[in-house]
C-alpha cells in the first residue's frame, strides 16, 4: 500500500528526472534511455506519485508511441536528443521555450528594485531556497529561476518532506510544506504547467515529449500535495 511518504518520494524522483534533462544530454544519457531506464523510472513515478489516471496514462503513452527514435543507435540517439534540447531551450535563433522563469513570463513579478542585470525573480527564488538551507547547484551555474534549478529545488524539498512524514513529526512537516507552498505560489505554479505543455507539444523525440507530459502532471497535482502536507496529522 502506497503511503504519503512514498508519494512524496515519487514526486522527488520525478522532479529530479526533469532537472536532469534540463541540461544538455550526454552519451551516457542516450545509452540509458535506449536501455530502458527512463521508461522504468517514468512508470514507477506514474504509479507512485498519485497522478490523475489520465495524466499518468499520457506520460507513459508518450514514451510508448511509435517513433523512429527507438530504432536509432546510441550516437544517433544522442544527436536527436541534443537537437531536441537545443531547439526547445537554447537555440540562439529562437528557442521554442525559455528555460528562465522571468523571460518565459515576459515580465518580472518582483521587479520593484530597479535592478538592471539581476533578475528580481531569481533573487526571490534564492530567498526561498535559503529557507530550506540549501543552494540548488543547477547545471553550469544557471540563474536561480532556470527551470533546471527550480525542479532541482522541488526534488530536494520533496525528499525532505518524505523524510519528515516518516520521522520528524508534524512541526517539521508543516515547516517544509510552508516552504513548498511559498515556492509553488510564487514561482513554479505561475509557469510550470505552461512551460511543460509547450515542451510536450513541440518536442521532436518521445523522450522530451514524455518529460513535458510529466511536468504537466506534476503541476496539475501540486496544489493538492502541499495542501495535504499542511493539514495536521490525525
Amino acid at each position: 500500500m502506497e503511503t504519503l511518504a512514498d508519494a512524496l518520494q515519487a514526486r522527488s524522483c520525478a522532479y529530479r528526472l526533469l532537472a536532469f534533462f534540463m541540461a544538455l544530454p550526454t552519451r551516457d544519457v542516450a545509452d540509458s534511455v535506449l536501455a530502458g531506464s527512463l521508461r522504468a523510472d517514468v512508470e514507477e513515478i506514474a504509479d507512485g506519485a498519485n497522478f490523475d489516471p489520465e495524466e499518468a496514462r499520457r506520460v507513459t503513452e508518450a514514451l510508448d508511441a511509435e517513433n523512429s527514435f527507438w530504432q536509432l543507435d546510441a550516437e544517433e540517439a544522442l544527436r536527436a536528443l541534443r537537437l531536441d534540447y537545443t531547439m526547445l531551450f537554447t537555440n540562439p535563433e529562437g528557442a521554442v521555450v525559455s528555460p528562465y522563469e522571468a523571460c518565459f513570463k515576459g515580465s518580472d513579478d518582483f521587479d520593484s528594485s530597479g535592478l538592471t542585470f539581476i533578475s528580481p525573480t531569481a533573487l526571490d527564488a534564492e530567498r526561498v531556497y535559503r529557507q530550506l538551507g540549501i543552494k540548488p547547484s543547477g547545471h553550469s551555474n544557471e540563474s536561480a529561476d532556470h527551470m533546471g534549478v527550480e525542479t532541482e529545488f522541488l526534488d530536494l524539498v520533496y525528499e525532505q518532506l518524505a523524510g519528515a512524514v516518516d520521522d520528524s513529526g508534524d512541526e517539521e512537516r508543516q515547516r517544509l510544506a510552508t516552504i513548498l507552498e511559498d515556492f509553488d505560489r510564487g514561482h513554479f505554479l505561475k509557469w510550470g504547467a505552461a512551460f511543460f505543455s509547450r515542451v510536450q507539444n513541440a518536442a521532436q523525440t518521445p523522450v522530451y515529449r514524455a518529460l513535458g507530459c510529466l511536468g504537466v502532471a506534476l503541476a496539475a497535482s501540486e496544489r493538492d500535495v502541499f495542501a495535504g502536507c499542511l493539514a495536521p496529522c490525525a
